[in-house]
């Protein structure tokens, strides 16, 4: 990599880095217990269904509130206190009544969402998102926090917080899943938010003792309702996929809505934790090359960016497609789980998984936010919505629910290219033809990698020893493939690993 993040981000990337494999780790462990428990039927589907409207609401905010709110209060420096209490009480108070009202209309969102979905599973959603509902006021509160907490530089306690409710999520479900059935993943959910919000509240003391009595009259709160708006309204269109997902999902037989959730869910489990760290510690320098109108190293910390996300993402990637049905075996196929609804969910996890290079959009969006390109990402991103909406339609009626993953992998993937366009363009970034490159070889290095694991793995039979052959044999034969392919991007990684040791 020419340009590599500097060795100050390295601590704070590893923290952050550390914290989200647990956060991810745990995600995970929730998805074993729910498919151990419940398998992937009827229950199932009514869980997703419950939760869908809820985590989209969620989906749009976390999307558009922190990459609005860090470059504002970075600019409002002076001031960030009191620009941070006004956005907090305006969107608590928002996510409230949003919250009040998806009670109350809960059976009818519940037929429009999943339209396809029998009587008895329906009424069962509609129980469950009552539950759910409250939870999007404690994940904006949380988001906001948070976005407050980066542009402070403190990145410990805020990535540590999702761990902690996330494992008292794994506990409720557990402890309350022989009482409750699949309610208990409702209850535990919401408790994991509710807990979250309680535990980094305290960070946002100051900003909620300086509440000014009109506080939307602030110009610093003004900036951020201008900015965010067009990415809000836009981002219904933007984050549909994961409603529309389900929606076709509901029309096709009874688990297909299961199944689909659980290989997405396992693809954005990957994506985060390999984009997470990277992203979350670049965007805040990424914002401050923009306030100080260095381009030039914008670009590179861009460039150093995605490349150094890359040589992790690439393998992984590779892997998880060649071992997909090793990997849901070995975790997934046990207790209510069958081996019918591996082979469903394996099927869609090696599509879904080309879509874990769309997680360089983590950071081609958050460069093109501290640019402040906001009409833009809203413009273009109400029609990417509603292109998907149309094109998976149209998948989904030719080659099944296999369409949805296809759809999605081509939706993130059309974004990042038009993404890296427009930031090119824009930053007039001299290192794109080098950087397309290296992330090229990079790919190339790991299928290779993955070929060679996939070749030995295929001499066994039972899955998780295939897993275990896959896990051994990729960074073994990955690190000499990326020598002798991509020998600057290899020299960085060790230098990276070297400083961590």
């Amino acid at each position: 990599m020419t340009a590599e993040p500097a060795p100050p981000l390295l601590r704070p990337t590893l923290m952050v880095t550390l914290f989200a494999a647990a956060l991810h780790a745990a995600n995970f462990v929730i998805q074993i217990l729910i498919a151990r428990l419940f398998g992937a039927g009827a229950a199932v589907d009514a869980f997703v269904a419950a939760n869908t409207l809820p985590q989209y609401i969620v989906t749009v905010l976390i999307g558009t509130l922190p990459v609005v709110f860090i470059p504002v209060l970075t600019s409002w420096a002076e001031d960030s206190a009191r620009v941070a209490g006004g956005v907090i009480l305006i969107f608590g108070g928002a996510t409230t009544v949003c919250a009040l009202a998806g009670i109350a209309l809960a059976p009818q969102l519940i037929r429009l969402a999943t339209p396809g979905l029998p009587a008895p599973t329906q009424q069962l959603a509609v129980r469950m998102a009552a539950i759910l509902w409250p939870s999007i006021i404690a994940s904006a509160l949380v988001s906001l926090v948070t976005g407050l907490s980066h542009v402070r530089r403190q990145f410990t306690w805020p990535a540590a917080v999702p761990v902690i409710g996330t494992f008292l999520n794994v506990l409720l479900l557990v402890i309350l899943s022989p009482r409750l059935g699949i309610m208990s993943a409702a209850v535990a959910a919401t408790a994991n938010l509710a807990i979250q919000a309680a535990l980094i509240l305290p960070l946002a003391k100051e900003p909620l003792s300086r509440i000014a009595p009109r506080p939307w009259a602030h110009p610093g709160v003004r900036e951020v309702l201008a900015l965010l708006w067009p990415l809000v309204l836009s981002g219904f269109l933007i984050r549909a996929p994961l409603v529309v997902e389900r929606y076709l999902a509901s029309n096709m037989p009874p688990g297909s809505i299961a199944h689909v959730a659980y290989a997405s869910r396992i693809t954005i489990l990957v994506s985060f934790l390999l984009s997470t760290g990277i992203a979350t510690v670049t965007f805040p320098r990424l914002a401050e090359n923009v306030a100080n109108a260095s381009y030039e190293m914008l670009g590179a910390n861009f460039a150093a960016a995605i490349r150094s996300m890359w040589v992790v993402a690439a393998p992984a990637t590779a892997a998880g497609i060649l071992f997909a049905r090793p990997l849901v075996e070995t975790f997934l196929q046990h207790g209510q789980f069958t081996a019918r609804d591996t082979d469903g969910v394996a099927m869609l996890l090696r599509v879904y998984l080309l879509a874990v290079a769309g997680s360089i959009g983590m950071i081609t969006g958050r460069t093109l936010y501290a640019l402040k390109a906001m009409r833009l990402l809203a413009a273009v991103g109400a029609i990417e919505g509603l292109l998907y909406v149309v094109y998976t339609r149209l998948l989904v009626e030719r080659i099944g629910v296999i369409g949805v993953a296809w759809g999605f992998v081509i939706y993130l993937l059309a974004s990042v290219t038009w993404q890296i366009a427009v930031i090119r363009r824009r930053i007039q970034w001299p290192g794109a033809s080098a950087t397309a490159i290296a992330l090229a070889k990079t790919a190339v290095a790991a299928t290779l990698a993955a070929i060679a694991a996939a070749a030995l793995a295929s001499l066994v039979h039972r899955g998780w020893l295939q897993l275990a052959i896959g896990c051994a044999i990729v960074p073994a034969a990955y690190f000499p493939a990326l020598s002798l392919i991509n020998a600057a991007d290899a020299r960085a990684l060790r230098a990276a690993l070297r400083r961590l040791v």
